[in-house]
């Protein structure tokens, strides 16, 4: 096998490990192994610890990285990554040639690297949003990132996969009351925000006015005013003259005015013009630019405008602390606890306004309902799986897919709420995190997605998580006193971005353009089912374009993407 890195041959040093790319952003390493520290940068520092210790010095470091070395006397590459893949790593391997790189575009600098469309992952896109993509494939033939909480070793006699960490459903904490589990976890959750907001830049939070922002903003704020500095709050909301029947946040988003936050107002989501998307969708190395482009430039550049290096984001929140407890009602009747039940539901349907038998059935008995028994008797969710897809030929179908159809309603199907967040955490682990959210270059981190806060949430018992009517109630019981009140029990959940709807339908005639521009004899119509892409699209009005506004920007611009994307091929 061929390592293609100049770093190695170049390379002086006596010693055996040559780094052949990393990203690292330590915040904590056990105690034991701090001594250890007489190296140059963090990578060497996580790479020489685990030659030397193992898997157990992995499980020691918190933080994210993302390593790929050369070990000269074992002759091998060895790729780390963290439990969660905040940072991304992808490898070129075909068993003859191997390359590493944190960005993808980087494999193919060198001419020995052929750059090649993967066509089984494409012709399966659409069924990648709702399955995991278990053999970690990217858009490019024979180019793979690395999963989370993996040890992958690349020689002469192939590939070597360990996974050095996964979820215990068994982790036991001796926390009896609700305050104890609620002060711990507090604590847990303060080290996984502070920790993240140690850089010299300016500090950010996309604030949204929900649990999850919130609680982030709450704890970062008070750090931050410790040390005489403030938190910069972007916020998406409606424009002051709006008159529709969309709502915004900012009656909960107000209420930090009196805290040392200044709040950014975004009352559009983009800008840009034709021109603008045009040379996007043309972007050689991805097929989601366009996307985030479209969602996310107005954010993009009020951030870098106020000079914020980086950005509290509360995605992921679900894996812990924002978890719904789903499987624990049905659980409770499985198991014959059904006084506990009783209790649980009333107070639930009294807290909700909501009717008990009604809230009953879907609770409680939809988890037992099989998927399929679902999909069959859903004609919504039947139709509105056949739209919100990008339209490719049959025949490009049915020679290169392979994936059955996905089922649904797998959010219900939980019968144990333990086993419903470790299936969760794999599927996060098995996911490429960062490259998903990192073309729109925004300087994202992800407190939820803290391995302490993600352990000690799933240990929490089930009435932890679902108690005295209220969902989400561990967030809400954990920061009582630490964020406003009305936040803690708001039973609402509003829109991260209320603008969002309405305004996304307005390039639909900017993408119809870019439809018209693809010639119908290029690689992309002989994939792409450009008519119906056109059709689905509409002309720009919201009584014409086919899809929702969310399932229009989940199809519409990757589709145009991918077209453009293909058409760099020979």
């Amino acid at each position: 096998m061929k390592v293609i890195s100049s770093k190695i041959f170049d390379s002086q040093k006596s010693e055996p490990i040559v780094m052949l790319c990393a990203k690292v952003r330590l915040d904590y390493i056990a105690p034991e192994y701090c001594g250890e520290m007489g190296v140059d940068g963090e990578a060497e520092f996580i790479c020489n610890l685990f030659e030397k210790h193992g898997d157990s010095a992995l499980n020691a470091i918190e933080g994210d990285f993302a390593i790929s070395y050369w070990h000269c006397l074992r002759h091998e590459v060895v790729c780390l990554s963290s439990v969660f893949t905040v940072f991304p790593l992808y490898y070129y391997y075909d068993k003859h040639l191997f390359a590493a790189a944190n960005e993808i575009d980087l494999l193919f600098y060198d001419e020995q690297i052929p750059r090649k469309p993967n066509l089984h992952y494409i012709a399966n896109i659409n069924q990648r949003i709702h399955s995991q993509n278990q053999s970690a494939e990217t858009i490019f033939h024979n180019v793979y990132y690395l999963p989370g909480g993996q040890i992958y070793r690349f020689n002469a006699d192939g590939i070597s996969k360990h996974q050095y960490w996964s979820p215990d459903i068994n982790k036991y904490y001796d926390y009896k009351t609700e305050q104890q589990w609620a002060d711990a976890i507090a604590a847990v959750f303060g080290e996984a925000v502070n920790c993240r907001i140690l850089g010299e830049g300016e500090q950010g939070v996309l604030l949204s006015g929900g649990l999850d922002s919130s609680a982030m903003a709450s704890v970062a704020e008070k750090t931050l005013a410790a040390k005489g500095k403030k938190l910069y709050a972007f916020s998406h909301v409606l424009p002051l003259d709006y008159h529709g029947k969309a709502r915004d946040e900012r009656e909960y988003i107000e209420l930090f005015r009196e805290k040392n936050i200044e709040i950014n107002y975004l009352d559009k989501i983009s800008d840009a013009s034709l021109a603008d998307l045009r040379e996007v969708a043309g972007d050689r190395h991805t097929t989601v630019s366009l996307t985030s482009f479209f969602t996310q430039q107005k954010l993009a550049n009020l951030v870098k405008e106020k000079n914020v290096t980086n950005l509290l984001v509360g995605t992921f929140s679900e894996l812990g602390m924002s978890g719904y407890g789903f499987g624990y009602f049905t659980e409770l009747f499985l198991t014959g606890h059904w006084v506990v039940l009783l209790q649980q539901t009333r107070a639930m349907a009294k807290l909700m306004k909501r009717n008990w038998l009604k809230l009953f059935i879907s609770d409680v008995m939809r988890p037992l309902i099989p998927e399929w028994l679902l999909y069959v008797f859903s004609p919504r969710l039947r139709e509105e799986s056949k739209l919100a897809q990008i339209p490719f030929k049959d025949n490009f179908l049915a020679q290169h897919s392979q994936l059955k159809k996905p089922g649904y309603g797998k959010m219900f199907a939980a019968t144990n709420h333990r086993q419903y967040q470790v299936d969760m955490i794999n599927r996060v682990m098995e996911m490429n995190v960062g490259a998903i959210l990192e073309s729109d270059g925004l300087p994202r981190s992800f407190p939820f997605l803290d391995r302490r806060v993600v352990e000690i949430c799933l240990a929490a018992p089930g009435w932890m998580k679902v108690n005295n009517g209220y969902r989400r109630n561990i967030i809400r019981r954990s920061m009582r006193g630490i964020m406003p009140d009305k936040i803690c029990t708001r039973l609402t959940k509003g829109e991260a971005t209320p603008c969002f709807p309405e305004q996304a339908l307005a390039y639909a005639s900017d993408f119809q353009q870019l439809i018209r521009e693809i010639p119908r004899d290029s690689n992309a119509a002989q994939i792409l089912d450009l008519d119906k892409l056109s059709e689905l699209c509409g002309d720009g009005s919201t009584h014409i374009t086919k899809l929702s506004p969310q399932n229009f920007v989940m199809v519409v611009p990757p589709a145009i993407s991918l077209a453009y994307f293909l058409n760099t091929f020979s």
